[in-house]
């Protein structure tokens, strides 16, 4: 018996108590990875915020309007930044590994 059949013997005889541990577990571990990429962007935001005031300022305009414009711009861009994280994140967390059988069609 290979490793592959024997994870899958021991997942036949789990206790559904161990079963929803662990899917309380990766819930959690997806919860957390999800708040820490939502600080990412209130950061983005507010680094764009102190940019776009700082610029707004050289350029003689009201400072509220060029950090709402930088807050805008580096909010998008880490919006963006983020989505393709989680996008990654959640396909690597859906590969199931697979048994070499060395059979070839």
């Amino acid at each position: 018996m290979d490793k592959f059949q024997a994870e899958q013997a021991a997942d036949t005889f789990r206790s559904p108590e161990l079963q929803a541990q662990e899917d309380r577990l990766n819930d959690q571990s997806r919860a957390e990875f999800a708040q820490g990429e939502k600080r990412k962007i209130a950061w983005a935001g507010l680094l764009g915020f102190g940019i776009g005031a700082a610029i707004a300022h050289y350029l003689g305009e009201p400072i509220i309007r060029g950090g709402f414009g930088g807050t805008m711009t580096f909010g998008l861009i880490a919006s963006f930044w983020v989505l393709a994280r989680i996008r990654k994140q959640s396909t690597n967390a859906t590969d199931v590994p697979t048994q070499e059988t060395g059979y070839e069609k």
